[in-house]
């Protein structure tokens, strides 16, 4: 509190300017960078105002547009495909696979076309994607990829940190996540060109990068929510091993109770538990998930069912022709099979999650 009052006190909310000397950003901006890239052990961190910006950065300095397809999941916040129409281009959805709930690269690959020219893979709930897969399809077709690691900050796919094997990879600092600052996000690279581009696209690049031809928009972080951010980042991992050593707790519980089946950390990954997702067998419990869920909230513990309606469902897409029926594996889980909650993390003890148990037991 007493450093947020100096900030207050200096007057200096922002230290972007639309120019070119002023494309950096203030200290704390500046800061938190530099802390970003030494933790992935990346040449550039370039923060902005949101995980969605990022992404919407992330496709224009990769250079897709009109006319392009992006590979994307139909089962992730909408953003994760509504930056593909915000570049004019056209979202393609593959489904998803039945353990991780993440992105498969069997039917990427089925759904490539020579428009193709990107993928976003979704570390969704926290569990990296799998980035061989998706990598070698890639390399394959020239594809560039834009990982979404809104979710899985700190997650890693064997022994590397998600978000570093893409071209880029994008991270939140929404209210939600594990850094939340509010509103915020961050974009890794190692690609100089990707780098100048995303600066160009988060500070007016027309003014303050006008040889690139860019068009800049105001995607900038203030210098209250980067020290939000950086306090944070201080505790990350600790706050993480919590999450993971309470989850560990309810896993082992649940896969004692016939019909659910917790979720899955596969060999070689680390799993940060962003949200923590649940098949349900409504054949082998003896109700529904529906009725599950009700009686779970009337006690007091919230688990949400179905987690979101697959992005293509959406109205904004009946122009491309998607309906019922296009991704089923993620039509299911959003309909009858997954449960999902967000608050196996701090404060919350072990005895909280003994009694989270015990109500788990009295609803069925």
């Amino acid at each position: 509190m007493k450093e947020i009052d100096k900030i207050l006190d200096s007057k200096i909310l922002s230290g972007f300017r639309g120019t070119p000397a002023g494309h950096l950003g203030g200290r704390y901006v500046q800061a938190l960078e530099s802390q970003f890239k030494a933790y992935f052990g990346v040449r550039y961190a370039i923060s902005l105002n949101s995980a969605t910006a990022a992404l919407h950065a992330a496709l224009v300095a990769c250079g897709i547009g009109k006319g392009d397809e992006v590979i994307v999941t139909p089962y992730s916040f909408s953003s994760s495909a509504s930056c593909v129409l915000m570049v004019g281009a056209t979202p393609v959805f593959a489904d998803i696979e039945e353990d991780t709930f993440c992105i498969d690269p069997i039917k990427v690959l089925q759904l490539i076309t020579p428009r193709t020219k990107a993928i976003i893979p979704v570390h969704l709930c926290g569990h990296p994607a799998d980035m061989r897969g998706i990598t070698s399809v890639a390399a394959q077709y020239h594809l560039k990829i834009i990982e979404d690691a809104a979710q899985a900050i700190g997650a890693t796919y064997k022994g590397r940190y998600v978000g570093t094997m893409g071209h880029c990879g994008v991270f939140s600092f929404n209210q939600s996540k594990h850094i939340n600052t509010g509103e915020g996000g961050m974009l890794i690279t190692n690609d100089d060109d990707i780098a100048r581009k995303v600066r160009a696209v988060r500070n007016h690049g027309e003014i303050s990068d006008p040889e690139l031809e860019i068009v800049g928009y105001n995607y900038r972080l203030c210098e209250l929510e980067a020290f939000l951010a950086l306090e944070q980042f201080k505790v990350l991992d600790k706050m993480t091993d919590i999450r993971i050593e309470l989850t560990s707790q309810m896993s082992e519980a649940l896969s004692k109770i016939p019909g659910f089946t917790p979720p899955v950390t596969k060999k070689g990954c680390k799993h940060v538990f962003y949200t923590y997702a649940v098949k349900f067998d409504e054949d082998i419990v003896g109700i529904s998930r529906d009725e599950f869920q009700d009686r779970m909230i009337n006690s007091g513990v919230y688990f949400g069912k179905g987690y979101v309606k697959p992005l293509y469902l959406l109205p904004i897409y009946k122009k491309f022709g998607y309906g019922k029926g296009l991704c089923p594996v993620a039509e299911r889980f959003y309909e009858r099979e997954l449960i999902v909650t967000d608050i196996f993390k701090y404060p919350l003890t072990k005895s909280d999650v003994c009694g989270i148990i015990e109500k788990v037991r009295s609803c069925l």
